[in-house]
């Protein structure tokens, strides 16, 4: 009963600690990791099963990732520019930069350094090159990610730690921004930011730096920044008697990956890469706008009390989810596969996305709440 106790008044703590981060945007946050996670699922079946993922065929789901990076650009804005711009002496300045790199790299470093030692343990313990590749390549790219330099070497050469390659970009924007806060003139540096956002858009077309949704999470802190068009928006939007349903949410996001499944596989090679462009820009816009909203804290996403407690702790726990349930996939392909087991392929799902949900709470707990703690006045992600 006492464990009962302590299990639940840590959870309730969780939830305390939570509560003081923008609801509305940690649900998005959720749709964004639960499309990860289903357009990874084939990842769980070996070849000769040949699963195909119907989704993915309708719904590009792996830009999951891309609403992360505008998650992930909007809190940029908030807890780096803004903190550096109410910095009152050059000193303020050099703590807040200092704190920045402190928090992040706590933040993400040490529940991504074991995921990946995870991943090369077992390709070392099971020893199976069809699921994890070879031990030499893993351990290479186990290196190049904690560097971190994934993203421009997966483009070559891919395997079981090929999802690390989002990790690594978004820590190099990072490094990026701050450079640039710095070194730009003020009244220069967002338009700076939309040439590089436009630049890396058109021309990069490998995903070497896959940019522009961290620029576009900026453009939102950026417009919400201006009080005159913050009230401004705040007004018309309360304007609407009926809050916007979050299952809307999920089907308007669903529809904005669409143009991209078609365009990734249809017309990329006929017509070059403004299609897919545009299918990008697409799913950029999407997230702009239900981010940027989500952040005026004017409850226009619906969300129904029975699952708020759920949203909060799946969104908290996201990250570690992230990590480790390709970990999980690949272990069980690799068990499908010497066993030869044999059973419904909707068994196989809900067991590994099951065990990844508990691991991936074992990991914030005693991994990521270890070396990172939430600050209840943030009302970001």
């Amino acid at each position: 009963m006492n464990k009962f106790n302590l299990k639940n008044s840590y959870f309730c703590s969780i939830l305390s600690k939570s509560s003081g981060k923008n609801i509305e945007i940690q649900y998005i946050r959720c749709i964004a990791i639960s499309f990860v996670i289903i357009s990874h699922i084939s990842a769980i079946f070996p070849a000769e099963i040949h699963f195909e993922n119907v989704a993915n065929r309708i719904f590009f789901l792996y830009s999951g990732v891309d609403i992360f990076f505008v998650i992930s650009g909007y809190l940029m804005g908030e807890i780096f520019l803004k903190r550096n711009q109410e910095a009152q002496s050059s000193y303020e300045l050099t703590i807040s930069t200092i704190n920045f790199y402190k928090k992040r790299f706590l933040r993400l470093l040490p529940a991504s350094t074991f995921w990946i030692t995870i991943l090369l343990l077992s390709c070392i313990f099971f020893h199976d090159h069809e699921v994890f590749g070879t031990v030499r390549d893993v351990f290479w790219k186990w290196c190049m990610s904690i560097i971190p330099l994934r993203n421009f070497e997966t483009v070559y050469s891919s395997n079981s730690l090929q999802w690390y390659w989002s990790l690594s970009t978004e820590s190099q924007f990072y490094v990026f921004l701050p450079l640039a806060w710095f070194s730009v003139p003020r009244k220069f540096f967002w338009y700076f930011c939309f040439l590089l956002m436009c630049l890396f858009l058109f021309f990069d077309h490998t995903d070497w730096f896959r940019f522009p949704g961290l620029f576009v999470g900026l453009f939102s802190y950026k417009l919400l920044s201006n009080n005159g068009i913050k009230q401004a928006i705040s007004e018309n939007t309360k304007k609407i008697n009926n809050k916007f349903s979050s299952i809307w949410v999920v089907a308007i996001f669903l529809i904005a990956t669409a143009p991209l499944c078609a365009f990734h596989e249809n017309y990329h090679k006929e017509y070059g890469n403004i299609p897919f462009i545009v299918g990008y820009i697409s799913i950029y816009s999407v997230s702009f706008i239900m981010i940027s909203l989500s952040a005026l804290c004017i409850e226009f996403i619906y969300i129904p009390e029975k699952i708020k407690n759920f949203v909060f702790i799946y969104s908290e726990i996201s990250y570690s989810l992230y990590l480790c349930h390709l970990v999980v996939f690949f272990i069980f392909r690799h068990i499908i596969k010497v066993y030869g087991l044999i059973f419904p392929e909707f068994v196989y799902i809900t067991l590994c996305i099951f065990i990844s949900f508990i691991l991936s709470l074992f990991s914030y707990i005693f991994i990521e709440r270890k070396f990172y703690q939430a600050r209840d006045t943030i009302r970001t992600p």
